[in-house]
């Protein structure tokens, strides 16, 4: 099964006509490269062949939506640039900047935070880089794996930008979902909980963790908490950069800033996951949401940071096609400006939680429907802190 989501409608998605390259030879078929029938050999297929001559696994894995969350690909040869995907490429060093931070906020409107005079700091973090070339053809990144001499995993690039952060510790009350695009809450789960580890303290036995029962349990959560009356999860991502843990399924840290879906991507999605009852559930609220938790005593090293709303506008967003082995949706990469507004939460334990908006069909126009965010290096962390373990939920809440 394939399904393209990039063509749902929503006002707020504007129509793009550039050349979408992927459309050429996607959905993929095993006869690409091995000919197809007509005495002709197809040898410019892009899609990377198993050397074996066997039918590679990201021809033959299907989507379950019974196991929405699976996601094979994040073991498959996917070569990033390192540009900008690549997890082997040298960071910049971050240093706390108060020259930039006066010059931030003379720029930024005033934001009800200020009065309390909150801790504020500098880092740098990846945005959307305008080359030639995108404005024919539209950015995009392929969850398959690609040969090196005919195709390319993705066609864009990003920059390392300065940005200021402010601490939102103390006065998470200042920030709503529906007017920022996220919020803090507390939340003592079940089974996201660090336990005793002779020899080791506290920590979280990954090789242990029920994730299952996990999203169980905050889909109650969500449906109690925000009044809904049905809470899909549909994926869910651990996340570390230590070597260690990528090994046993977490993925990398995402440096750059970014929003997960766009409209119409969402309301893609939605279809997807939802089947028959997608067009009833559409007609009521729809909101989709992240939902972040460490799974570590205390975040120290890439904390989560987030953007609010009302400091962006429609033409920070860059749309970007994400292609899977079932799926085609779209996000927004985030151009740099110095008028938006990051803020983060400082020592997060397993019992703070951050909910990021990612998509709403309350279309007022005041309501918050995306929020940027990504993880960033804090310059005033400890050299040796542990290496960030988090886990994120996706979750569709309807009603």
């Amino acid at each position: 099964m394939f399904q393209d989501a990039t063509d749902s409608y929503d006002p707020r998605s504007v129509e793009d006509r550039r050349i979408q390259p992927w459309r050429k030879w996607w959905p993929y078929q095993p006869r690409n490269g091995d000919g197809d029938g007509d005495g002709k050999d197809d040898t410019t297929s892009p899609v990377l062949k198993d050397p074996s001559g066997a039918i590679p696994p990201w021809v033959k894995w299907e989507f379950d939506n019974d196991r929405p969350w699976e996601k094979p690909w994040i073991y498959w040869p996917l070569s990033w640039s390192p540009k900008y995907y690549g997890h082997a490429f040298i960071e910049p060093e971050v240093t706390h900047d108060a020259a930039f931070i006066e010059k931030c906020l003379r720029l930024q409107k005033p934001h009800p935070i200020s009065e309390f005079n909150p801790f504020r700091t500098t880092s740098l973090v990846q945005f959307f880089k305008d080359k030639p070339g995108h404005e024919a053809e539209k950015a995009y990144a392929l969850r398959v794996p690609v040969a090196p001499e005919s195709g390319v995993q993705s066609n864009f690039e990003g920059a390392w930008s300065q940005i200021m952060l402010t601490d939102a510790r103390g006065h998470e009350d200042l920030f709503t979902l529906d007017r920022d695009g996220f919020a803090w809450f507390t939340h003592v789960s079940e089974h996201a909980t660090l336990r005793p580890r002779p020899g080791f303290g506290f920590g979280f036995d990954a090789h242990a963790f029920d994730v299952v029962a996990y999203m169980r349990e905050m889909a109650d959560y969500l449906v109690q908490s925000l009044g809904a009356t049905e809470c899909f999860i549909y994926d869910y991502v651990r996340r570390s950069p230590d070597p260690v843990d990528r090994k046993g399924g977490f993925s990398d840290i995402t440096r750059r800033i970014h929003c997960d879906q766009s409209p119409r991507s969402a309301i893609g999605r939605i279809k997807l996951h939802m089947g028959d009852r997608a067009a009833d559930l559409l007609k009521k609220r729809c909101r989709i949401f992240s939902l972040w938790r460490p799974l570590l005593p205390v975040i120290e090293a890439y904390p989560l940071a987030a953007c609010t709303y009302t400091s962006t506008a429609h033409e920070d967003l860059v749309p970007i096609d994400v292609v899977y082995p079932h799926y085609a949706e779209e996000s927004f990469e985030i151009r740099h400006k110095l008028t938006h507004q990051w803020f983060y939460k400082s020592a997060m334990t397993p019992e703070d939680i951050m909910l990021i908006k990612l998509f709403d069909n309350k279309m007022d126009g005041d309501t918050a429907y995306y929020s940027p965010h990504g993880s960033w290096r804090d310059p005033n962390a400890r050299k040796d802190a542990p290496f960030r373990r988090s886990i994120e939920l996706r979750c569709m809440v309807f009603g």
